[in-house]
């Protein structure tokens, strides 16, 4: 019988090996059902009855919580078993080692970081190896032993190495970003879309800068990403009311006072934007409508176009809209007959889009916002779909491209929920994804929605193709924002005086000259010397983040929020080694 419960062990300590190995949450639980089936079996064999329990619970837990329902219910109630069944069995504290790796477990299988899983495995294994060795155990123990050893490697193979190898053995040259990949140092020029690659011992830096001149890869990065167009862009916020009340809105519940922007200020705004672009030398004004909800005022929306093409009568005038989609019949014909650029927040899945934008009475809107989009799909104007990501939403990326493509969607933009406003109001509710997660999901999302012919957009690669020192045409200069209470701004999170940041965005003096000739010092060259930013090779892609962004996050405006500076790596990293792969 001890043969048998040996051949058990042996088998389980395989696949146990194997699960230490493996990159996916997914194929981890896989393995560990199998494991504990064949552990459950060996214990059971040599007496060790309560390690035997223990390993069938934990199986069974796996299969419990593995699809992700009611997950904080179902943990509660396992836990309890677990302690339950730890004091049955308690025959000493050897006896009660099962159950501490069994809690340890349940942790395990409701997270979904991979860098946090394997150390706590590595902590379960170590004491798992002490409960073998103390029960006598001994095959399971070097097997539980040798598994250890392969977390351990794992640890240093995806989590060290990835974290501080790869991603920060890239670096900077010329300017360019330089990605090392399989032995190869690939260069990439933003400025002529070129790339080439070299192997890393042939690498020397006086021969790749004369090659990189006779390529024309060279260049200098431009003072934010709007001098790479032709345009400048006007938002005008009509309201701070909104017929919504979504959970994690920047307006906020406290002191609010609906207000209605002047028609005065409208016209300032269109005389002020036509000098911007005057001074600038742009031929094109791009007119955005924000809010709250701006088409709770059609009105101001037709009055607003109307005077444009009269006072900006000599420049190619556009118009775009960022709504929540709870609009009319006549809306929905206004912004096609006018060819807007539609951009609408929505949080994909109805069951998030329902938790997290709700009505006043906290109903739900899915029904709604399909119809919304549907109908302009029909018209011929497809809109562009803002998603806030909240954490259980990176699980369901892929569904989510899925429900929106059916729909007729064609472009996403992904941003990860700001902790600011009312998202601080309901931080017991919401909860922000890791940045690590976020860009492994952002990345696997990528390459889904490609396959089923829909973009994805987010900030962390926009300016992929113009590299800048500041990070938006706000910090730039290049977009002007006028909010319903006739505040000047460059940047839509900077709404009010009393903004902490009000006196880096705020625009006292609505005389072009005098703002733009205010120095904005935040260039990334300035505040990344002595920094881990100074040789990045993404520095001049996500050029110190948004400092609106940074500020919420990190409560310096210029101190790069993590959730902008992982993805921003992790992506263009992706996006070079691809555009390398697809030239070869």
């Amino acid at each position: 019988m001890i043969y048998i419960a040996y051949i058990f062990g042996f088998i389980a300590a395989i696949i146990t090996f194997i699960s230490t190995q493996v990159k996916e949450k997914k194929m981890l639980l896989i393995t560990y059902v199998l494991s504990y089936f064949f552990f459950a079996l060996n214990f059971l064999l040599v007496g060790a009855t309560s390690g035997g329990i223990t390993c069938l619970i934990a199986a069974a837990q796996i299969l419990i919580i593995s699809n992700n329902k009611n997950i904080k219910i179902k943990s509660i109630i396992l836990i309890s078993i677990t302690v339950l069944m730890g004091i049955i069995t308690y025959k000493n504290l050897i006896s009660f080692i099962p159950t501490i790796c069994n809690l340890i477990y349940i942790i395990i299988i409701t997270n979904e970081k991979m860098k946090k899983i394997r150390k706590m495995m590595l902590v379960s294994r170590t004491l798992w190896c002490i409960y073998d060795f103390l029960t006598g155990a001994y095959l399971v123990f070097l097997t539980d032993f040798i598994s250890g050893l392969g977390i351990i490697f794992a640890i240093g193979k995806y989590d060290i190495q990835t974290e501080g190898g790869d991603i920060m053995e890239d670096f900077l040259f010329k300017g360019l970003p330089v990605v090392v990949h399989e032995g190869k140092y690939i260069i990439f020029s933003y400025y002529n879309g070129k790339i080439v690659a070299i192997d890393e011992k042939e690498f020397d830096e006086e021969k790749m800068t004369k090659f990189l001149e006779e390529q024309n890869m060279l260049g200098t990065p431009k003072k934010c990403p709007g001098d790479y167009n032709d345009y400048v862009e006007l938002v005008i916020s009509l309201t701070n009311d909104c017929n919504l009340r979504c959970k994690y809105c920047f307006v906020g519940e406290k002191n609010f006072c609906k207000k209605v922007i002047s028609k005065e200020d409208i016209n300032q705004a269109l005389i002020t934007v036509g000098e911007l672009a005057k001074t600038k030398n742009k031929k094109e004004v791009f007119i955005t409508f924000f809010g709250g909800e701006p088409t709770l005022y059609p009105d101001l929306i037709e009055y607003s176009m109307e005077k444009a093409k009269e006072i900006l009568k000599d420049y190619k005038v556009s118009f775009g809209i960022t709504s929540n989609g709870v609009f009319n019949e006549k809306i929905k014909d206004m912004l096609v007959e006018n060819n807007f650029t539609v951009t609408i927040s929505m949080d994909g899945l109805p069951k998030f889009q329902d938790k997290q934008r709700v009505t006043a009475s906290n109903a739900g809107t899915s029904y709604i916002i399909e119809k919304t989009i549907k109908d302009l799909v029909s018209k011929g104007l497809p809109p562009i779909i803002r998603m806030t990501i909240t954490r259980p939403m990176i699980f369901e990326f892929k569904e989510t491209i899925d429900y929106l493509s059916d729909l007729g969607v064609k472009i996403i933009h992904f941003e990860p929920m700001t902790i600011g406003g009312r998202a601080k109001e309901n931080e017991d509710i919401l909860e922000r994804p890791e940045p690590e997660e976020y860009a492994e999901k952002l990345s696997e999302a990528v390459d889904y929605a490609r396959k089923k012919d829909v973009s994805i957009i987010s900030s962390t690669v926009m300016n992929a193709l113009s590299p800048s020192y500041m990070f938006c045409d706000g910090v730039g200069k290049n977009k002007l924002a006028v909010t319903y209470d006739g505040v000047f701004s460059s940047c839509l999170g900077v709404q009010n005086k009393e903004h902490p940041l009000a006196s880096k965005f705020i625009i006292e003096d609505t005389n072009i000259e005098n703002w733009l000739n205010a120095k904005f010092d935040s260039y990334v060259d300035d505040k990344a010397k002595n920094t881990k930013c100074e040789n990045c090779f993404a520095k001049y892609v996500c050029a110190g983040g948004c400092p609106s962004r940074n500020f919420n996050s990190t409560g310096d405006f210029e101190k790069i929020d993590d959730m902008q500076c992982i993805p921003t790596k992790v992506l263009l990293r992706k996006y070079i080694i691809d555009l390398y792969e697809n030239s070869v």
